[in-house]
């Protein structure tokens, strides 16, 4: 402490300093001696280091002046110097403890009296410590970053990130508030003293785990702009996760990623749409975009969402669910039908009509057209049989009007070669009816066949047959759907079959799993419940018909006195064209007919209409024994 008295007496007391602050003033006995105990207020416990007693009163400007001298002297003398010459030197000691900012020279006479002294301040060289050094970091991106490099007498810090120089602070604190990738390196910090000593620290590393944002989902995309190669519209999208996302942007794209150009459009977090500018070319640098990329941020890694530009020249709607069904019966040729499902889709562009190619294993078209359809139609057949080579499909594209390709999309149908048997049988024959029942038979039938010609046939099914043609127009009922093969003769029972007109033979067809043969072959039969009556003679036939080739009249016949009893009764009597006398002559149809109840006599006149024959004819056959339209197995008699 520095204390200063100065006499006032004009106020006849003392004015009291403390380290040259003014404290009060103390009422003193100017009569005698100063005594310092007794200035009971301000009373210090202590040794007194020196007193400078002045002849007149200071001010206090002066008292200041004063404690820079004498008053902040610090311990004990470091050493002294003789006044030897006019510029006095001395060297301080080594490693000499400081314990003030500055150094005192206090000049003293002969007597030891003390002069005024002159104070230095001291430059302390010393580097400075280091008190809490860095250590490497592992961090999130997205979070906060903070190193701390902590010294002791330094006054300036400067960061060195990667080998580059940060900008220069007086704080050893650095601090990113989101950490991005690219803040991810080494660091070191420089801490600098006044004097320009400085100390670093270790060089450590930071490392960022990137935090990968989730792709944008449910992206959708309608091109509003009909120019070839230009889109407009605005992409809409989803995401239900946003804490790792800073912003969403729209780029033209090619097929595998690659982004082409500037980004067509940014939005922020939260944003579920982002539009594409009028007129937005897709060809960026020669390269045609065909994806456009919906690119997700975190800081600074990406997430990419890829979907594929439908451009609006090509029609948004498309065929689907294309089907073919040949109808050439040959094996290794294919025609028929090719049918799809028209699209539903109503905006623009809608589908003008349909083209049909042959197309191979991936669904790709080959070759040149087969044909085309309007739209409003749903098939088409083709123009010819095509002899069916390395393809395996159809495929049906859909175009626009203004379509210079076709819709992305197309409706595909696999070509099923459909080859029915081209084998017939030899021959089919038919045993005698042993059933006695009217409308039934019990027979054998024997079916002969080539077995070198079953290379395109699984089996053989059996049918009634209403004529001796064996076509696949004249099959009836069913009869048998498994005849097997292995045998050039075949065997097969039919018991209790039951039959009605115009049931007259059994024909048998080769089938295979596409189908049963066009054509068959066929053996006769005979119900024997037919009747046994027999016509005993035609008594008259008068031809009323004057021109050649023409017949028309009357046919005049006694009926038997005995027409049948039980299921063998006679039903009606019937009037054939024929070219024999049997019955296997007759033709298909009845010229005139009458049933027992239109008979009233027992001469039976049957009318003949205007008739004109086919080729000569000798007689007209009378086979008019029928019971249930089955024909007469008997002799018939004709004139």
């Amino acid at each position: 402490n520095h204390w200063a008295f100065v006499r006032d007496d004009s106020i006849r007391a003392l004015k009291v300093f403390q380290n040259g602050v003014e404290l009060g003033v103390a009422a003193c006995d100017f009569a005698g001696d100063l005594n310092l105990t007794s200035l009971s207020l301000y009373q210090f416990i202590g040794l007194i280091d020196g007193v400078s007693i002045f002849s007149s009163a200071l001010t206090n400007e002066q008292i200041t002046d004063s404690m820079k001298g004498l008053s902040l002297k610090v311990g004990s003398a470091l050493g002294t110097i003789s006044a030897a010459s006019s510029t006095l030197t001395y060297s301080i000691t080594a490693n000499t403890v400081l314990s003030s900012t500055k150094l005192l020279g206090v000049p003293y006479s002969a007597t030891l009296v003390e002069g005024p002294a002159v104070s230095v301040t001291i430059t302390d060289m010393a580097t400075p410590i280091i008190v809490t050094d860095l250590a490497n970091v592992v961090v999130y991106e997205g979070s906060e970053l903070l190193l701390a490099f902590e010294t002791s007498g330094a006054s300036k810090y400067r960061y060195t990130i990667n080998s580059v120089a940060q900008t220069e602070s007086t704080s050893g604190i650095f601090q990113v508030t989101r950490v991005a990738p690219s803040n991810a390196g080494t660091y070191r910090c420089t801490a600098t003293s006044s004097t320009g000593l400085s100390v670093s620290s270790t060089q450590v590393t930071v490392t960022v785990i990137s935090v990968a944002p989730p792709a944008a989902q449910s992206v959708s995309f309608v091109d509003l702009d009909v120019g070839i190669n230009v889109i407009s519209g605005s992409v809409t999208f989803s995401n239900s996760v946003t804490s790792n996302i800073t912003k969403y942007a729209v780029y033209r794209a090619k097929s595998d990623g690659t982004l082409l150009g500037s980004a067509l459009g940014e939005a922020a977090v939260g944003a579920v749409k982002l539009d594409i500018p009028d007129h937005t070319r897709l060809i960026q640098n020669s390269t045609t975009a065909t994806h456009l990329a919906v690119v997700t941020t975190h800081i600074e890694t990406t997430t990419t969402a890829l979907f594929s530009i439908t451009d609006v020249r090509t029609p948004l709607g498309y065929a689907t669910d294309a089907l073919f069904v040949d109808s050439a019966t040959k094996r290794g040729y294919i025609s028929g039908e090719i049918s799809w499902t028209e699209p539903s889709s109503t905006l623009l562009p809608v589908v003008t009509r349909y083209e049909v190619y042959f197309a191979d294993n991936s669904g790709a078209k080959v070759g040149s057209m087969l044909g085309f359809a309007p739209s409003g139609t749903s098939s088409i057949t083709l123009r010819t049989t095509y002899q069916l080579q390395s393809y395996s499909k159809f495929v049906v594209l859909s175009r626009s009007l203004w379509a210079a390709s076709f819709a992305a999309t197309t409706a595909v149908a696999t070509i099923t070669d459909y080859a029915i048997p081209e084998n017939i049988p030899l021959s089919v024959s038919v045993s005698s009816d042993t059933n006695p029942a009217i409308g039934a038979i019990t027979v054998t039938v024997t079916i002969r066949v080539n077995s070198t010609s079953e290379s395109d046939t699984t089996r053989y099914v059996m049918y009634l047959g209403d004529g001796l043609g064996a076509s696949q127009g004249n099959k009836r009922d069913l009869v048998n759907s498994n005849i097997t093969m292995g045998s050039s003769t075949l065997v097969v029972t039919v018991t209790d079959l039951s039959v009605e007109t115009p049931d007259v033979a059994l024909i048998v067809f080769a089938v295979n799993q596409d189908g049963e043969a066009l054509q068959g072959a066929s053996g006769a039969f005979v119900d024997s419940g037919t009747p046994t009556v027999v016509v005993s003679g035609i008594q008259e036939v008068v031809d009323l018909d004057v021109r050649a080739d023409y017949v028309s009249g009357t046919v005049w016949f006694t009926r038997p006195a005995f027409e049948g009893s039980g299921e063998n009764v006679v039903s009606r009597y019937k009037l054939y064209q024929a070219s024999g006398s049997s019955a296997a002559s007759r033709e298909s149809s009845p010229v005139a007919s009458k049933t027992l109840s239109q008979i009233q006599t027992e001469l039976v006149e049957l009318t003949v209409p205007n008739f004109s024959f086919e080729k000569p004819r000798s007689s007209y056959s009378l086979p008019e024994n029928w019971i249930s339209g089955v024909p007469n197995a008997s002799p018939m008699y004709s004139a």
